[in-house]
């Protein structure tokens, strides 16, 4: 199609925005229907991104998430822990007293 025209082919490959290959193309419509091709492309391209971009970050929130339950998790069994030890020692504390009141 561009052998017998070097030079109207080099300008297509020249343009550095689908803008500037519109204006290149206007009245040719085999490069118009390439522009249009290209700017369907260059969306679908953009769309797929966002997904990814949106699987991305909700991957991360459900990692911080269950980052964040974990640590809840270790520190209630902690605490729990720490209150039954406070509970013997609690109970040891009341035996000893019952004993001297028996005494």
């Amino acid at each position: 199609m561009f052998e017998d025209r070097p030079k109207f082919m080099a300008k297509y490959l020249k343009a550095e925005t689908l803008e500037e290959l519109e204006q290149l193309a206007s009245g040719e419509e085999v490069l118009e229907n390439m522009v249009v091709t290209m700017k369907q492309l260059s969306e679908d391209e953009k769309i797929r991104m966002q997904c990814e971009a949106r699987e991305d970050y909700e991957r991360c929130l459900i990692t911080e998430y269950n980052a964040g339950k974990q640590d809840g998790i270790e520190m209630e069994r902690q605490n729990t822990e720490k209150e039954r030890q406070r509970a013997d020692r609690l109970e040891a504390e009341v035996k000893r007293l019952q004993g001297m009141l028996e005494s």
